[in-house]
């Protein structure tokens, strides 16, 4: 009696009005919860006083500020007196103006990380409708890049890994509308010039070491449908981007050459690092949630953002690298395959570089991207078990 009743009002469609419903719920919810995040007023006089009393001032120094304070001091100071080389010099200005702006306008930087949150939200339910056909797997999806809580935590901090999330995010889902079969040349150049866009958005966050393993993605799966040509307006657009972000720059009087020296000086910044990495680290933090710094004295952490969901996903990586390898070059779709591509060259870069825990919000959602497909695969019942047990275990352990 149960189960007939189960099957003939509990129909896909009715499961996934409920899965939007509750999708919206959670959104909601978290937000709610982190309310006064979202509306705390720009501590200016206190923020500065933190920084120059630093360790960014002072190497010495037995006070500390966190990236996040920091971030605003350098965007506030930047959006007011356009200095671009006085406060976090090492990094580009396009997320420092994003803050700083929104501080001048809004109060508080924090408003700007809800707002590209949003964004980043929905750029991921179009990427995540082009690689999964299943509309309960989609809001599936949805649902655990929202209730993730190292992903939500870029909600309410002014950290620069959610802006580079979010121009990752568009920027691979121009590439792989690009990269499907039957498209008209016309939209092969205008996706061309909004990848350059999105590319050039990205690399002006941070600096573009890991902007080399999205070009040679591009590259690879470019070569493989005969389209190379296609890399000189994402290479010329990205690179017009990335200079027009230090236009305020250039309107002081500064010439070409103190901009390249500068750009120079940024490379050695990192280039001449000692940091000694702990190979493998992103494995530890993946798998069993557990990481160490990089001092000395470092011991291992739990990291308070893992969840049980994130081993999950590592595992169905895996697996579809394997189901990759075996399949025949000719039926491997080229967009889900940059997705792997992508999704392998973070994580080995992780394994082998110095690693925080936040890194790996360019990272996991391709990882759900990929779980939810391998559970699509499965073409069974034991697919949503899979799903809402996982779930569970994401959402209230940790």
């Amino acid at each position: 009696m149960i189960i007939e009743y189960w099957k003939k009002y509990l129909t896909p469609k009715v499961i996934s009005i409920i899965l939007f419903l509750y999708f919206v719920f959670l959104l909601l919810l978290q937000t709610s919860l982190h309310w006064k995040s979202y509306t705390r007023p720009f501590q200016k006089e206190f923020l500065y006083t933190l920084y120059y009393n630093s360790q960014w001032v002072n190497p010495e120094s037995k006070y500390g500020i966190g990236d996040d304070g920091l971030y605003q001091v350098a965007g506030h100071t930047l959006a007011t007196k356009h200095e671009f080389f006085t406060i976090n010099p090492e990094m580009p200005p396009l997320a420092k103006y994003i803050y700083g702006y929104s501080i001048l306008f809004f109060g508080n930087a924090e408003a700007a990380a809800a707002v590209m949150f949003i964004f980043a939200v929905i750029a991921f339910a179009f990427l995540v409708n082009r690689h999964i056909t299943n509309r309960i797997f989609q809001l599936g999806a949805l649902i655990f890049f929202i209730t993730d809580p190292l992903l939500f935590e870029q909600s309410y901090i002014t950290m620069f890994d959610l802006p580079q999330l979010l121009f990752l995010l568009l920027h691979m889902l121009a590439m792989t509308s690009m990269f499907s079969k039957n498209i008209s040349r016309n939209r092969q150049i205008l996706l061309a010039l909004v990848a350059g866009i999105t590319l050039g958005l990205f690399i002006s966050v941070k600096i573009a070491f890991l902007a080399s393993l999205i070009v040679l993605v591009d590259i690879f799966i470019l070569y493989k449908l005969r389209r190379l040509w296609q890399l000189i307006p994402i290479g010329v657009l990205s690179g017009l981007i990335y200079t027009s972000s230090y236009l305020m720059y250039f309107l002081q009087g500064h010439t070409l050459i103190e901009f390249l020296k500068n750009q120079k000086w940024m490379l050695h910044f990192y280039l001449s690092s000692h940091v000694q990495p702990v190979y493998g680290t992103a494995l530890s933090t993946l798998i069993v949630g557990k990481t160490i710094g990089w001092g000395e004295h470092s011991q291992w952490t739990h990291v308070s953002q893992w969840t049980v969901a994130w081993s999950a996903y590592l595992i169905a990586f895996f697996i579809n690298i394997m189901n990759t390898f075996r399949r025949p070059h000719n039926k491997i779709d080229p967009s889900f395959l940059s997705l792997v591509l992508l999704s392998s060259g973070l994580l080995v870069a992780y394994i082998f570089l110095p690693f925080f825990t936040r890194y790996l919000v360019l990272l996991l959602p391709f990882l759900i991207i990929i779980f939810f497909r391998t559970l699509e695969s499965i073409q069974s019942k034991r697919s949503y078990i899979i799903e809402t047990a996982i779930f569970l275990m994401h959402y209230f352990v940790n």
